[in-house]
């Protein structure tokens, strides 16, 4: 018995282009979680630290100032890095542990999201979109808004979005459900 069901079951391999999209989200989700760890093994920045953190951005606006820029860019180009810094400044003093373990909540469902996508399961297709939405809207949660940039929210937006556009079109090589019983294809890497 257990010789014709596995006759009836084909082996089909994973499309080449749904692994590459899993292991760019694999690469994005370890850098999420090594900064998260890494910044909550090392604690907040001292003031000190904060202090050389505001020197070099004095220092890069004088190199904005050198480079010759027409007035608007350079003034976009410093308020991104005024806003940048008052960023880290918020995180390290007010939200230190707040916003890392927000960071390492959205990773596990973006990493459970990936796990079930390259197991071909279509509940990996939808936890990654909760992830995608969460890696876009939790800023509206723990910051101000004077420091929620809109060009930051546009970028992460538009990544979130491709990714999921990409990963949508290959759903006709997903499983229905975790143990689809009229599936007959095995996927292997």
């Amino acid at each position: 018995m257990s010789q014709s069901k596995d006759s009836n079951v084909s082996i089909k391999k994973r499309p080449t282009f749904l692994t590459v999209l899993l292991i760019l989200s694999s690469i994005s989700l370890v850098t999420i979680l090594f900064s998260s760890l890494m910044a909550l093994g090392s604690g907040p920045m001292t003031e000190e630290e904060l202090n050389k953190q505001e020197v070099e951005l004095a220092k890069s606006k004088t190199q904005l100032d050198d480079a010759k820029l027409d007035e608007e860019t350079q003034e976009m180009m410093e308020g991104i890095a005024d806003l940048g810094f008052a960023k880290i400044s918020y995180i390290h003093n007010q939200i230190f542990v707040l916003y890392h373990c927000t960071q390492l909540l959205i990773f596990a469902l973006g990493a459970a999201g990936v796990y079930y996508l390259y197991r071909m399961k279509k509940i990996g297709f939808h936890l990654y979109i909760i992830y995608s939405l969460l890696s876009v809207a939790y800023v509206y949660f723990i910051f101000p808004k004077t420091l929620i940039s809109t060009y930051e929210i546009s970028i992460n937006f538009v990544l979130g979005a491709v990714f999921v556009g990409l990963y949508a079109v290959n759903l006709k090589y997903f499983n229905e459900t975790p143990s689809d019983p009229n599936s007959n294809y095995e996927y292997t890497n």
